[in-house]
């Protein structure tokens, strides 16, 4: 008989081990998500939405949030607590199935025996497997946990009839969820975006993973981890599944898609009156610094205040507001808003003026709820701007990370007109385009609507087919839009891959040793088209040159016949960051696209986008023009010059540590003819020291990024001095020299009075200090504000008044 005495305590934690482990799907599930809004920003940052109007005046935003608690309840909450309940009720999870058909009821009582002994065990865990549930059922409503506990003896006492109907309820909730995510992902983000999508992603598959467990723990196979095998096998077996998306058909014409960097300059000169001889004025270009939304949005604000500006220069032109822009050269989120400014400047041109193209306010956008909002975003560039970067690109790439990108069955399984075969990079393109066609087009549509257009008639916005600016200059005198390089990282080479609108050759030097009549444009990057075109022959290669690209010192674009690609997908080439985006695949044309690379974010090789730029800063002095750079930084920096009042990235004694006493500085750089720098301290903590192996080469490989492009930075400085130093002014405030310019956001504004707008900025945040910015692809109305409101800093203010002043110059 077995012994019926009271259990020891460390049997009792066993045995709620036991029970823990039994309960891993609702357990992962319910841990996973209290985790995920602990401890990062972005997630937190869903609850600052107010989209649908601020609470408590809002009867929407009532019902929004009405509708999240229904959801946490129904698709996260109760499925977690059920499918707990419902296991240990069961004995699967209580003795493994091969000792349960060794104690079978053969006849001299061992099964009996095993039955009280079990029962015994149950009467003396009773607390662990009553309380599991109910703990694991109440972590989802750590939001709303005043709502829950007033209700928690009607959830927990729930049982029998009234328990399953609402279990069937959440299972047919779930499985239209699963059918939506899967065809129509963007009727589903209609339906739950953003914090709505949360409850979904974290609850859906606790009933299937639950039964999976038990009947795995039934029969004594890891059905679970089998069937989560099997689905990422499926996907492994869709070799096209991250392709980059391009155009069906032939491109629309090969010599007109890029530009010669001569010709480029030669239509900029144009557009700014200085053909010849004339003085001209200084050529500006923009790099946006990587950081998804929060990047697009700083470079939209930074640039559509500099397109304001430019209505005071003295030849201002009605019909090109960004006529000193050479170039906007972005990473990441950079690349999405440089990708932005000039699609929204290239439809403006078509509307022949120089009005913002927006012709409504959207609901996310954080200046929506004043009332002249549509006025202002139809006749404000900065406010244009920002309202095409404030969309919500978040829940498509939910949708795919949390679905579609972990089962997709081989492209010759699914065929036809579908978004199935889009992965979570292709969602977020499309939610691009949609969001942009829905703020310039005047109207609210569906996104699946607006996502499955296609054919020529569709080519416009976001989904215009990269390049073919000199098509569009040609239709207008004296017209310009900036040029367009955005960077991405190959994954083979770990070097640029870059979309540009300049041929990525020039003539060559032959005093220089250029090889066959042609110079690189940019020194060791590849060009998209010319990795998506036809490979060279490799008879034709000689010194790394292809022969038949070119005819002596001619290009011949006929060569670089590779598909056309939208501006939405080569924004994403910059913008593929881990998890959130899968790398991407490029295919060279022919040989069954066994030919190409990987691509990844660009920000993997340097998150500034000054290399880049500095490359076309060299070929524009090398055509007499003078080039100057703004690089726009979205990562709030601690206020050199309020260190007291920053937060330091460590201890107060670590930041006095590394703080000059008299300037109040911190040290980007190791400090020059320095016998022993004073840094950050050479141990990490105890947390990163335990899983060092992990964390360590993964801390560095983040921070090599912001290091690459303060490199980049310093380098930009010295080269454009150099470059520029025989500049001569001869128009305008000739006292500026400056060829480097900033615009940054500071964890410690400083606000005057001396602007207008900034007024009431100064009286109601005299010593202020940022709030955490999230970095997702979707902003809170108070981020926003938060970054909008940097304008208003004295040094970024001073920053753009002297970029202003140098841009009125005229040069010799």
């Amino acid at each position: 008989m077995p012994t019926q005495g009271p259990l020891s305590l460390l049997t009792r934690l066993h045995w709620c081990g036991r029970i823990v482990f039994a309960c891993r799907v609702s357990v992962l599930s319910a841990l996973a998500g209290f985790l995920l809004f602990s401890f990062v920003p972005q997630a937190r940052d869903l609850f600052d939405d107010i989209s649908y109007g601020p609470l408590p005046y809002s009867p929407f935003a009532w019902g929004m949030w009405l509708l999240f608690f229904v959801y946490v309840f129904l698709i996260w909450a109760f499925p977690v607590h059920f499918a707990a309940r419902a296991i240990l009720r069961t004995e699967a999870w209580m003795i493994p199935s091969r000792l349960r058909a060794a104690v079978k009821d053969d006849g001299l009582g061992c099964g009996e025996a095993v039955k009280e002994e079990l029962a015994h065990i149950r009467r003396e865990i009773d607390g662990c497997i009553r309380w599991t549930p109910r703990i694991l059922g109440s972590l989802p409503f750590v939001a709303g946990f005043v709502v829950f506990v007033i209700y928690r003896q009607r959830i927990f006492t729930m049982s029998g009839r009234s328990a399953e109907v609402l279990a069937v309820a959440s299972a047919l909730a779930v499985t239209v969820f699963f059918i939506l995510s899967y065809f129509a992902p963007f009727l589903q983000a209609g339906i739950a975006p953003r914090a709505l999508v949360v409850p979904f992603l974290f609850g859906s598959l606790v009933f299937l993973g639950a039964a999976l467990s038990w009947l795995g723990d039934l029969v004594g196979l890891p059905l679970l981890a089998g069937a989560i095998a099997l689905a990422f096998g499926v996907t492994a077996f869709n070799q096209h599944f991250n392709d980059l998306r391009v155009l069906d058909g032939a491109p629309k014409d090969l010599a007109r898609r890029q530009i010669e960097i001569a010709d480029a300059v030669g239509k900029w000169k144009s557009a700014n009156h200085c053909e010849g001889d004339k003085p001209c004025p200084p050529a500006l270009i923009v790099a946006g610094e990587g950081g998804a939304s929060r990047a697009a949005f700083a470079a939209a604000t930074a640039i559509g205040d500099v397109l304001e500006r430019s209505k005071q220069l003295p030849d201002h032109n009605e019909l090109s507001p960004a006529r000193r822009i050479f170039a906007l050269s972005g990473v990441s989120g950079g690349a999405l808003g440089a990708a932005t400014v000039r699609t929204a400047l290239w439809d403006a041109l078509s509307r022949n003026g120089a009005a913002p193209p927006c012709r409504r306010a959207p609901q996310y956008w954080f200046g929506a709820t004043e009332g002249d909002a549509e006025a202002r975003v139809a006749s404000d560039w900065r406010a244009c701007l920002q309202a095409l970067v404030s969309g919500d690109y978040l829940t498509a790439a939910f949708i795919g990370l949390g679905f579609r990108d972990n089962l997709s069955p081989p492209a010759h399984i699914v065929s036809g007109p579908t978004l199935l075969r889009d992965d979570r990079a292709a969602l977020v393109e499309r939610a691009w385009e949609s969001y942009y066609d829905d703020v310039v087009e005047g109207r609210r549509s569906w996104n699946w609507n607006a996502a499955r257009r296609g054919g020529p008639e569709s080519a416009s916005g976001l989904r215009r087919p990269f390049g073919y600016v000199a098509e569009a200059l040609e239709q207008h005198d004296r017209a310009w839009l900036p040029m367009l390089l955005l960077n991405g990282t190959s994954v083979d080479k770990g070097t640029r891959i870059l979309a540009s609108d300049l041929v990525s050759t020039k003539p060559g030097t032959p005093h220089q040793g250029d090889i066959g009549g042609r110079a690189p444009l940019y020194p060791a990057a590849f060009d998209l088209f010319e990795m998506l075109s036809t490979p060279c022959p490799p008879a034709a290669v000689v010194h790394h040159a292809c022969q038949e690209a070119h005819d002596d010192f001619a290009d011949v674009p006929v060569r670089r016949d590779g598909a056309d690609v939208r501006l939405s997908t080569t924004a994403m080439l910059s913008a593929r960051f881990p998890i959130v985006s899968p790398a991407g695949t490029i295919r060279a044309k022919g040989d069954g696209g066994q030919n190409g690379d990987r691509v990844v974010d660009g920000g993997y090789f340097e998150n500034a986008g000054i290399t880049t730029a500095l490359d076309v800063a060299r070929a524009l002095r090398g055509q007499g023009v003078t080039p100057i750079l703004l690089w726009v930084q979205n990562d709030p920096t601690i206020d050199l010059d309020d260190v007291k009042e920053a937060e330091a990235p460590r201890s107060r004694l670590d930041r006095l540590a590394v703080t000059n006493p008299k300037t109040g500085e911190i040290p980007q750089f190791p400090p020059r003819a320095a016998s022993t720098p004073r840094l950050q301290g050479a141990w990490p903590g105890w947390l990163q020291a335990f899983v060092a192996v992990v964390a360590t080469p993964f801390e560095a490989l983040t921070a090599t990024r912001d290091g690459h492009a303060l490199e980049a930075a310093e380098t930009a400085q010295r080269r454009l001095q150099e470059m520029n130093a025989e500049a001569r002014c001869v128009e305008g405030d000739c006292s500026l020299t400056a060829s480097y310019f900033t615009f940054k956001m500071f964890r410690n504004p400083h606000f005057d009075e001396k602007a207008d707008r900034c007024r009431a900025l100064a009286n109601v945040r005299q010593q202020p200090v940022m709030g955490v910015v999230s970095m997702s692809w979707w902003l809170s109305q108070s981020v926003q504000a938060e970054l909008d409101s940097q304008l208003c800093d004295t040094r970024n203010r001073q920053s753009l008044d002297d970029l202003m002043k140098r841009l009125a110059q005229r040069l010799k």
